[in-house]
């Protein structure tokens, strides 16, 4: 916390306020008057839709067999076990795509389902 100042830290000091000055008799020499400047706010680097989970469409052979077009209208307990494992993969499909979008919390949430689907 410097609660005494060197040697070292003193020559460092007086260095940067000789420096200083100097800067300053040249620029008032030159007609040089610093000024801040004024950048835009740049953009977001990127650009992810809030799209949730209950977004994702099912595959066709569930949504006919089952009358339901969205996964949230969907009741995972009246699945047959090949039903679920081709929701498992189709969901699996749907994470990697989210993630390889930088979507990572969409992807999180379908891997929720995922394991809420194989238990």
């Amino acid at each position: 916390y410097a609660y005494k100042i060197t040697d070292s830290m003193k020559e460092a000091i007086e260095e940067s306020g000789r420096r200083r000055k100097v800067q300053i008799e040249y620029n008032l020499k030159h007609n040089i008057f610093p000024k801040g400047i004024n950048k835009p706010v740049r953009g977001k680097l990127v650009d992810r839709s809030q799209e949730s989970i209950t977004d994702i469409d099912l595959p066709k052979g569930i949504s006919n067999r089952y009358g339901v077009k969205k996964l949230d209208d969907l009741d995972f307990d009246s699945l047959s076990p090949q039903d679920k494992q081709s929701m498992v993969n189709h969901l699996r499909k749907q994470m990697i795509e989210a993630a390889d979008n930088l979507n990572f919390e969409k992807a999180a949430e379908i891997r929720d389902t995922i394991n809420k689907l194989r238990l």
